[in-house]
């Protein structure tokens, strides 16, 4: 005899099995069972819908991120202040010994100075006393020197290159049930160790990387000290290396203002030989005319004599022909006469020719 299954719905013979449930029933109840799924169904996909449209809503509306972020940039806000304020702190601590080490050697000094006599005699003074002056203040000069080189004042930031920030601030999901692994404080040096923050410190005091990891941060900060200290360096190479560069141009400068100043010599020099060639050829010029004026002098002194002859003649004739008598009986006397007269005109005539010619000479 076959077994007959039972309807889920009506207890009468079911005929049909549904294959999700693996349930029987019969025509009518399984139609009524798939528009039952197929209600849950589009609930689900109601419910699914609604959650899609809530999840777009928060992320357009981006509360949560907000809030994160608000909390980042507070826990960022107070640990830059308490890195402000520790720098700060560290600022006046360093004012205040400097001030202190100089206040402390200038104190010194005025008590040293009430060590010395008013008036210094020399049957007052003791050697013992000058050595013990002496060493007094070569240990304040000393103390002056380490207070004003920098190697003896050191700034400790050891302690915070040792800080690791990836473990002083992190994210943590608490909504997922799995628990979030944290890796080792080394694993930058490839520690592969990853547990539970719980078990973070324990894990530490036998990690074989974390001795080599301290060594590294030590050697990091050292060798970030050294960088620095080669950019002081570079610095400092660059202002000498600009300073030495002004130095040149100026050193150029000179030189070309020199070669300007030379070239104004040689002008000066040229314009001197030019000169004295003018002052020479003048006073060749100038010798040349005092020889004509010379000889023109000769010439006139010459001139004058005959003049002076001239008129000596002109005066003796004209003596002699006042003494003879005006009116002579004799023809041949007043023919003499009359000669010695025209005579007489023409040498005065040659005397003012002669004359003329000396003063023409004389305006030359």
């Amino acid at each position: 005899m076959t077994e007959t299954n039972t309807c889920l719905g009506c207890n009468s013979e079911g005929i049909h099995t549904c294959a999700g449930c693996q349930g029987h029933f019969c025509t009518r109840d399984l139609t009524i069972h798939r528009m039952t799924l197929v209600e849950k169904l589009d609930a689900v996909r109601q419910d699914r819908n609604r959650l899609h449209q809530q999840v777009i809503q928060a992320n357009q509306s981006n509360v949560i991120h907000q809030s994160l972020l608000s909390e980042i940039k507070k826990w960022y806000d107070t640990t830059v202040e308490k890195v402000r304020q520790a720098a700060l702190k560290v600022r006046d601590e360093m004012n205040q010994l400097l001030r202190q080490n100089m206040e402390n050697i200038k104190n010194e000094l005025i008590e040293m100075a009430k060590q010395f006599p008013p008036n210094i005699n020399a049957d007052t003074i003791l050697e013992g006393n000058i050595e013990q002056l002496r060493e007094k203040v070569n240990q304040l000069r000393s103390n002056f020197e380490k207070a004003t080189n920098l190697s003896s004042i050191m700034i400790n930031v050891e302690q915070t290159n040792h800080i690791d920030w990836n473990h002083v601030i992190y994210v943590e999901d608490k909504s997922n049930q799995n628990k979030v692994r944290f890796p080792c404080l080394s694993a930058n040096i490839n520690c592969p160790w990853k547990g539970q923050k719980d078990q973070l410190e324990h894990h530490l005091a036998i990690c074989a990387f974390q001795p080599l990891r301290l060594e590294i941060d030590e050697l990091k900060a050292i060798n970030a000290q050294l960088i620095e200290e080669n950019n002081e360096c570079k610095d400092r190479i660059g202002r000498r290396d600009a300073k030495i560069e002004k130095l040149k141009d100026k050193r150029k400068k000179d030189k070309d203002y020199i070669k300007t100043l030379q070239d104004q010599i040689e002008a000066r020099f040229s314009e001197i030989r030019t000169l004295q060639y003018q002052v020479q050829t003048q006073g060749r010029q100038i010798t040349k005319q005092r020889t004509e004026i010379e000889q023109k002098e000769n010439q006139i002194r010459t001139q004058r004599t005959e003049i002076e002859q001239k008129e000596n003649q002109i005066e003796e004739q004209q003596h002699t022909i006042q003494l003879q008598p005006i009116r002579n009986s004799n023809p041949k006397s007043n023919s003499a006469n009359q000669a010695a007269g025209n005579q007489l005109i023409f040498c005065y005539g040659q005397v003012i020719k002669e004359h003329r010619k000396v003063n023409s000479l004389c305006i030359t």
